[in-house]
C-alpha cells in the first residue's frame, strides 16, 4: 500500500505535466482479461497520452525519480 501511495504521488503529476490525463481508474470486479491466468488484479487504469514522445519522456523521468521501483513493488 505504501508503494502504491508513493507511486501515485509521483505518477499523477507527471501525467498532468505531459498533458496525459487518466481517463479511467476503476476497481476490478470479477476476472480480468484472461480467465485462466488466476491473477489478482484489484484496480485498472487507462491513460490517454498526447503522443508517444510524452509517454517515453515520462518513463525516463520515472526511472530518474525512482518511481519505477515503486511501480513494480506496487504490482507485487
Amino acid at each position: 500500500m505504501l508503494a502504491d501511495t508513493r507511486y501515485g504521488q509521483g505518477f499523477i503529476p507527471l501525467l498532468l505535466k505531459h498533458g496525459s490525463p487518466p481517463i479511467l481508474v476503476s476497481f476490478v470486479n470479477g476476472d480480468f482479461i484472461n480467465k485462466t491466468s488466476h491473477s489478482e488484479w484489484d484496480m485498472v487504469g487507462m491513460v490517454r497520452y498526447r503522443r508517444v514522445r510524452d509517454m517515453l519522456e515520462m518513463i525516463i523521468e520515472m526511472v530518474f525519480e525512482d518511481l519505477a521501483d515503486h511501480k513494480w513493488a506496487e504490482v507485487e
